[in-house]
């Protein structure tokens, strides 16, 4: 893994941010953490779907999960929710 998505996986710890998975679907959450070895997995707080995708999920749009783990092979994409705040970014 490269130093700059190391960085800028750090950075991200704490924000809101969105997830969209292999079958389309979208969770909202907190960044909690990231794991690096075996592929790059990430792990939210107070998740929920946003967006239902094309798959049966076992959970229904807008149930709260307390941790949700998104492993490699499921992850297309984050997208940090940063905005106008009282809370500068953190790097």
């Amino acid at each position: 893994m490269g130093d700059a998505l190391l960085f800028a996986t750090m950075c991200l710890v704490g924000l809101p941010v969105e997830v969209q998975v292999k079958d389309g679907s979208v969770y909202s959450g907190i960044f909690y953490t990231a794991r690096f070895d075996k592929g790059f997995g990430i792990v939210l707080k107070k998740a929920r779907m946003i967006q239902k995708g094309k798959c049966s999920a076992n959970l229904d749009k807008e149930t709260l999960v307390e941790t949700l783990v998104v492993l490699s092979g499921d992850l297309v994409q984050v997208v940090a929710k940063v905005g106008h705040s009282t809370r500068p970014f953190p790097c």
